[in-house]
């Protein structure tokens, strides 16, 4: 919804409430005056009738003090409509509204509640004095009484209904004047969750007390002197009905406003919490007051973004390091060292990257090369192999070390390559519909021992395999060109892998490998 149709909405709802309150209140002291308070002694309370000229003449007074009261109220709402009228037409933004102005939506609800309250006691001294007049004298006694028991059933009432309605009826404008959430700096502007409970508990069981106390005490002192008793106790029927039904009335306005203010922040977090346990980090929750609860949802609020920045440095860091390393490094730290293993290790290029260099410009070849590791790191992960370093061109892939064990390594690692062939064919193919050049390269696939481990210094370390499998698989890639063949495989890895591949070669020889001074064995698929 248009912010500035919020606003008019829930300013139109803020009127009707305090008209609406002011009313039932002046209902309810009418009732009480004419009825209630002053005592009947030789009459039925019940022959008692209000006459015309008594109503409109409360009709009226009780018009005018709500007019006033609109009338000596807040000024400071006219600068807030000011701004909500910019954010609505794009002229400011929410960073910009000043501190005076947001303060004027966080004390509405406590300037309107305390306007409430004054103007009661304005309405207590009149109406006290208007029904205790007579022209014979004027009693100062029966016109304390009578005004305290106004301001008690009229105005105290009335104001906390105001208070904790209007508060309700602004919080769907919070969220705009404080997107960001952070209301640590208003939070003393507020009144406490601890506040509200008193204020409701006092309403609720202080307030009825006093009045029957009060009211009871005076007809306990007229029963002893009435001609009729049996009028006064059935005054104290009528009396006790009336608190028993007012008590109820306001009780649970007063429930049913202080448990919403105080659930529906709670309903948030709740739903907010199930979210991120679903692992939905951009959830923000609406702050909705300036208590601990409005507190509360703003540390919420910085929370969730916190883990949203978290997740987003797991998955850059998962971006540049494969994601064993980096949960390795999360829950064990970076300790320099290592350990030796049996692993398989898988080392690939490209042939003739410098010709395909030539040929492409920096950013096609870049663009090319992307596309093409994209797939051959979906094949390495998909068998569980960890790739371990990219060389430009080439890439490192080892299966079996302390982050990524397995017994079967060797047969995974072969899949691995089977795969990338076939991967490379899938690739070319896209290439020629590019009109792009195809791409040819060699594998080569060692079983040995290694060091795997963290390598480097106190500033900066490096998770690697290190060891001559690692040099071997490197110099058998290099050994694929001169043999015209796209994969070479140690004989060590097909005999490991033909137990659970049943692999068929088609080759097995002996050859020389640069840095070696014996025959490497190998094998041709």
């Amino acid at each position: 919804m248009d912010i500035w149709r919020l606003y008019k909405k829930l300013e139109y709802r803020a009127i009707l409430l305090v008209v609406g309150a002011n009313a039932l209140g002046a209902g309810l002291v009418f009732g009480f005056l004419r009825f209630i308070y002053p005592l009947p002694v030789n009459i039925s309370p019940v022959q008692t009738g209000a006459q015309p000229i008594e109503v409109l003449t409360f009709l009226a007074v009780t018009t005018f003090l709500i007019a006033l009261g609109f009338l000596l109220g807040p000024k400071n709402e006219r600068k807030l409509s000011i701004w909500v009228r910019k954010l609505a037409e794009g002229q400011a933004r929410a960073e910009e509204i000043p501190d005076d102005v947001r303060k004027v939506l966080l004390q509405t609800p406590h300037r309107t509640a305390i306007t409430t309250l004054l103007m009661w006691g304005l309405a207590s001294v009149m109406f006290s004095f208007g029904f205790t007049y007579a022209p014979g004298g004027f009693s100062w006694e029966p016109w304390l009484a009578m005004m305290t028991g106004v301001f008690l059933v009229g105005g105290v009432l009335t104001s906390v209904i105001v208070l904790f309605g209007i508060e309700l009826i602004w919080r769907p404008m919070l969220p705009y004047l404080f997107p960001s959430g952070d209301v640590q700096p208003f939070r003393t502007r507020s009144i406490s969750v601890l506040g509200r409970l008193l204020i409701a508990f006092l309403v609720v069981t202080l307030w009825p007390m006093l009045i029957l106390v009060f009211l009871s005490l005076q007809r306990a002192r007229s029963l002893l002197v009435a001609p009729d008793p049996v009028i006064v106790l059935r005054n104290l029927v009528v009396m006790e009905v009336f608190i028993l039904t007012v008590s109820l009335l306001f009780s649970v306005s007063v429930a049913l406003f202080v448990t919403r203010i105080i659930t529906q922040p709670l309903r948030f977090l709740q739903r907010g919490m199930n979210q991120v346990e679903k692992g939905d980090f951009k959830v923000r929750l609406p702050v909705l007051s300036t208590d601990e609860l409005g507190y509360l949802t703003g540390g919420f609020n910085q929370m969730v973004a916190g883990l949203q920045q978290g997740e987003r440095m797991r998955n850059l860091l998962n971006l540049y390091v494969t994601p064993e390393v980096a949960r390795a490094a999360i829950e064990h730290g970076a300790n320099l060292g290592g350990s030796q293993v049996e692993c398989t290790v898988l080392f690939s290029d490209i042939r003739d990257f410098t010709g395909l260099s030539e040929r492409l410009s920096p950013m096609e070849l870049i663009a090319t090369l992307n596309r093409y590791m994209t797939m051959m790191i979906a094949v390495v992960m998909e068998h569980g192999g960890m790739v371990n370093k990219f060389g430009g061109d080439s890439l490192l892939a080892v299966f079996g070390t302390p982050l990524n064990p397995a017994a079967d390594h060797a047969a995974r690692a072969v899949r691995v390559a089977l795969g990338m062939q076939q991967a490379l064919v899938a690739f070319n193919a896209e290439q020629r519909a590019r009109s792009a050049p195809e791409l040819q390269i060699g594998i080569g696939v060692a079983t040995g021992a290694v060091v795997a481990g963290n390598v480097g210094g106190q500033e900066r370390i490096e998770y690697t395999v290190i060891g001559d499998t690692v040099n071997l698989a490197a110099r058998l890639q290099e050994k694929s060109k001169e043999l015209k063949q796209t994969l070479v495989l140690h004989k060590e890895t097909f005999v490991q892998a033909q137990t659970v591949l049943g692999l068929v070669p088609s080759a097995q020889q002996s050859v020389e490998i640069r840095g070696k001074h014996q025959l490497v064995e190998i094998v041709l698929l």
